[in-house]
């Protein structure tokens, strides 16, 4: 579950806002930076946002950008660093908030982890990656219907990310609610996302819901 959280910080980095206001050459580098991480190319992206930051210290939205690039590296140290950051600079942001909830509930620290995301949350309602991790975190902890709920919010602000329509189907599946399950799982087949199921998963729900498909 925790590498899930991984996977869905690659959806949301296109979707950050530019908050920052910093020289015109950082917002030049940063525009740059975010043109590369909607083509996936992170590496690029990571050198656009350094030279952002080079040129503007205190330009949240870099460190922001930077630390979901670290936070998909695994780099949790680095990504803690430009969160932190980023909320001296902004402490109204959600962002920030998110993105540090994320590496903290990776890290297994899911009571620092929920409290970051319900700040998230709280900051800014529809933000997709607070709502996808508190779901995964509350997964983890076996607190299902509060996970299902977390998923069925992340789904409605993003109807494209397939790993919440899996992670909803096997909290479903916790709840021996089976025909739910298969519902997910036959989105999940639907949008490609076959690789992404669990063989064990998949053999057990076929097993307890005594359905093949």
């Amino acid at each position: 579950m925790k590498n899930k959280i991984m996977i869905l910080v690659i959806v949301i980095a296109s979707c950050i806002i530019n908050v920052g206001c910093g020289k015109v050459d950082a917002d030049y580098y940063a525009s740059r930076g975010r043109i590369f991480i909607d083509q996936g190319n992170e590496d690029k992206a990571l050198n656009y946002f350094n030279k952002a930051i080079k040129a503007d210290p205190n330009y949240g939205y870099a460190y922001e950008a930077r630390g979901i690039i670290y936070l998909n590296k695994r780099e949790y140290d680095k990504a803690l660093l430009d969160f932190n950051k980023a909320l001296l600079i902004n402490p109204a942001s959600s962002m920030p908030y998110a993105g540090r909830g994320t590496v903290l509930a990776a890290k297994g620290q899911y009571k620092e982890a929920l409290a970051d995301l319900n700040k998230a949350i709280d900051l800014q309602p529809n933000n997709f990656l607070a709502f996808s991790s508190r779901g995964f975190v509350r997964y983890d902890e076996k607190d299902y219907d509060k996970a299902i709920s977390d998923f069925n919010k992340a789904i409605e602000l993003n109807p494209k990310y397939v790993d919440c329509y899996y992670s909803r189907a096997c909290a479903y599946a916790c709840k021996k609610e089976y025909d739910k399950a298969w519902q997910d799982i036959h989105k999940v087949i639907e949008m490609g996302g076959e690789n992404r199921i669990d063989p064990e998963f998949l053999q057990n729900l076929k097993k307890y819901s005594g359905r093949e498909k």
